[in-house]
This record gives C-alpha cells, structure tokens and sequence, in this order.
C-alpha cells in the first residue's frame, strides 16, 4: 500500500472513529431520555396512587418497563425492516448457537436489570436511578478480573474509589421525601441494575462480534425482553406479594387511558437508540471509550429533566449535593474505563481501545 492511500485509509478510520465518539454521547443521551420520559409516565395513573404499596409499586413497574421493551421492538422492527433487515434476520439470529448467548445477555440486560432500573426510577427517580446504574462499567472491570484475569492499574483503582464516593453522595441526598418515600429501597435496584447491565454487557460484546446488534437488539433485547417482563415476571411478582391479577388490570387500563402508554412508546424511541447506539460506538471508536461517554447518562438526566420542568412537561427535583454525586461518578467511572488523556485523542490506532 503506497503513503498516500495509508494516509487516506487512517484519515477514514479516524472520522469513523470521532463519529463513534458522537454516537456514544448519543447513546448516553438516549438512555437519560427514556429515564426521564418513563418517570413521567410512570408519575401518572394507572401506574402512580397514593393508595398502592410497595409491592404493586413493583408490579406496577415491570408492566411499565415491559410495555417499553415492547414498544422499542416495534420503534427497532420499522428501522429494520426500512433498511433491509426483515423477519427473515430475526429468523435467521434463532437458528445460531449465538443467540442462547444473546438470549442469556438479555434477560440480565431486559427483564432483570432494566426491570430493576425501571423499580429504581419510579422510587428514587430518575437521575438517581442512572447516577447509581452508571457504575455498571466499574463492575464490568471486575468481571473482567474475575473471568478474564484483566489486571487493575493504580489509574483504575482511583477511578473506582471516586466513583464509588461519588455513588455515596448521590445516595445520602434523597430529594422530597414526600414524593419519594422508599428513595433507599430504589438505589438498591440501581445497584442491581448495575450488576446486570456489567453481565449483559460481557456476554452481549462477545455475541455482537459475530451477530448484527441490530437485529440482536431487535428481537432479544426489547421483543422477547418485554415478553418475559409481562408473562413471566409481572405473575411471579404478583404472586410473590400476594396482588392478584393487578398486573394486568393495570395494563388494560394504561390502554383504555392512552396517555400513559402514548408517554412509554416516546420513552422506547429512547430505549431502541440507546440499545443500538451503544454497541455501534463500541465498535466505532472503541469499548473503553464507549462506556465512558455511556456514563454521562446520568448528566444528561439533569438537563433533560431541568429543561422539561421548565416546559411544564413534568416534575422534576434533583439536589445539589445529588448533581456533586453525578460529576464525581462520572469522572470515577470514566478513569476506570478510559485513559483521560486518550478520550478524546485518535491520532494512533493502537488508542481505540483506551
């Protein structure tokens, strides 16, 4: 290859490359979006009254995070289906030794860790929720350790005790206690979103490698995600606290109103980019780079949730103390996955994966 065409072949990679840095920002922004869209949804009847408890808050919000994987699928099936990847992919994905490894990613990734995020939003909020779910990164690391006997350099282990002092402050600023009264059992269910989402993300990089995440997220991620959600854990739940079939009287009155569910399908717009878009940066601009800019989901809560209040599209309330908490983690998280020198600097390949 002569110098002018390896010049131009490394220009190309590094514009791909700075696209993949946006997309990753756009990863970290849809998936504030759908945080901050689902809480509003979930502010509303049938799925807020004064009168339920805990348990039906838990109910309530499974049936809201299943309706939104379901709707994701549809928002994702369009896309798909517009840009040649029919039913005939979905298909095709069913028939490979891959896809249990996807479909095992997905149920810690859907039902399991969004269903807790989900829980978390709706008893702590949703800045709160994303601020505590956002050091899933930190626990990938360790997963790393564990499995693939990864070492931890000094920069990592600053980056986790920041994060984790971060997550502390976050945690000890609840906001109205009267509009959020079970704030510490929701960090709880961020905490465990966290552990999933670091599951979901070790098994579901190594299956993208040889599946298009595009189809992948298409039918496991949200379709079959939201299937479990709704017939599996919404009865078992139900079951668990002893409500009955609330569960699904909850689901048909969400339709008969149509606002809440018209709310949740805005929010899955959300939840099908941030799916997409973040294995796609991944691939683009490298993994260490991706979930550091992933993390800023958390900041782009606030603004969103700052800038719909002001537009009297919802309620919104967040600390100072709390929006400390969110920038201490972030810059934790991003020390432990990414290089800070490095972030944003594409001048030698051998970066990407800072």
């Amino acid at each position: 290859m002569n110098i002018q065409a390896q010049e131009a072949y490394t220009q190309k990679k590094y514009t791909y490359a700075k696209i993949g840095i946006l997309v990753a920002l756009l990863a970290g922004a849809s998936s504030a979006w759908q945080a901050v869209i689902m809480s509003k949804a979930q502010g509303m009847p049938p799925f807020a009254d004064a009168a339920y408890t805990l348990g039906i808050l838990f109910v309530v919000s499974l049936v809201a995070g299943g309706l939104c994987d379901v709707f994701a699928s549809l928002w994702l099936l369009i896309v798909n289906v517009a840009s040649g990847r029919g039913l005939r992919e979905y298909g095709r994905l069913f028939r490979t030794k891959i896809g249990a490894v996807i479909i095992i990613g997905a149920v810690c990734g859907g039902p399991i860790a969004t269903g807790c995020y989900m829980i978390a939003i709706n008893l702590a909020g949703p800045t709160y929720a994303a601020a505590i779910a956002s050091i899933n990164p930190i626990l990938g690391t360790f997963l790393g350790v564990i499995f693939l006997k990864e070492k931890l350099n000094k920069r990592i282990w600053l980056g986790v005790a920041i994060a984790v002092t971060g997550a502390l402050v976050v945690g000890y600023a609840p906001p109205s206690a009267e509009a959020y009264p079970h704030f510490t059992i929701g960090i709880i269910f961020a905490v465990v979103t966290a552990v999933f989402w670091a599951l979901e993300g070790v098994l579901v990089t190594y299956a993208n490698d040889m599946a298009d995440p595009r189809v992948s997220v298409g039918i496991y991620r949200t379709f079959i995600s939201g299937l479990v959600y709704l017939l599996v854990l919404v009865p078992l739940v139900s079951a668990f606290f002893k409500v009955g079939t609330i569960g699904w009287t909850i689901f048909s009155q969400a339709f008969a109103l149509g606002t809440p569910v018209f709310w949740i399908a805005i929010a899955a717009i959300g939840a099908a980019t941030t799916y997409t878009t973040f294995y796609t940066a991944m691939n683009m601009t490298g993994v260490g780079r991706a979930m550091a800019l992933n993390t800023t989901m958390s900041l782009w809560s606030i603004v969103f949730g700052v800038t719909l209040k002001a537009l009297g599209i919802i309620e919104y309330s967040v600390t100072a103390q709390a929006i400390l908490g969110v920038i201490v983690i972030v810059v934790g998280t991003t020390l432990v996955v990414a290089n800070p020198k490095e972030l944003l600097q594409l001048r030698d390949e051998r970066r990407h994966e800072a």
